[in-house]
């Protein structure tokens, strides 16, 4: 998956089919490694996914880390809802 700068990016809403998620944004890469949620910032919580669901443009060219923080970091540490973004300019090609 690629991002560019100033991509948006969103989760789902919750329904009957899917569970509610709460967006965290990690400081560093050692903290999202260890999914230690003492170091994040929430940035959606479960009900910023209502509507047209939650967004967040990345307005800077440096990696970010994010992950579900519901039952205290539980997605997170099975591994399933979390991942790094890494922007890249639009026009850079591999």
């Amino acid at each position: 998956m690629v991002f560019w700068v100033f991509a948006v990016f969103k989760y789902e809403p919750p329904s009957d089919t899917i569970r509610p998620h709460s967006v965290y944004l990690f400081q560093d890469f050692q903290s999202f490694l260890n999914c230690d949620l003492s170091r994040t910032r929430m940035v959606g919580n479960q009900t910023r996914g209502g509507g047209d669901g939650f967004e967040f443009v990345l307005q800077r060219w440096w990696p970010y880390y994010f992950a579900c923080g519901e039952h205290n970091g539980l997605h997170c540490k099975d591994g399933l809802m979390r991942f790094p973004v890494f922007p890249m300019f639009r026009g850079w090609h591999y």
